[in-house]
């Protein structure tokens, strides 16, 4: 049994060019949006805007409020920041609605 020394590892060469063009067509029938680059999008993608420079902010709660806080966010999918915040909103304080992400890891 010889082996190819042009096919490193037992790999198959790929035409790259085709296999986009397949690809393409295989989205274009399945009516999958395709990525666009942003040099070449039609129109500006408005931003996000920019939540407050923030700092951690640590507090020691009894056991059954920080489990109780903990179920309500998980059961309305959002942070217990989120939670907390519009606590302090409702109290008065006054956030800015960008600071306010329902749950900030979709952010990551």
């Amino acid at each position: 049994m010889s082996r190819d020394t042009n096919n490193a590892g037992g790999f198959q060469p790929v035409e790259i060019d085709e296999v986009d063009e397949r690809l393409a067509e295989v989205a274009a029938r399945k009516n999958i949006p395709s990525l666009v680059a942003a040099s070449s999008a039609k129109e500006p993608v408005a931003s996000t805007p920019l939540r407050a420079p923030s700092k951690p902010l640590t507090l020691d709660v009894p056991d059954y409020l920080r489990v109780a806080l903990k179920v309500d966010a998980a059961r309305k999918g959002v942070s217990v920041r989120y939670l907390v915040l519009t606590a302090l909103v409702e109290q008065g304080f006054d956030i800015e609605p960008a600071d306010l992400m329902e749950d900030g890891r979709r952010l990551r």
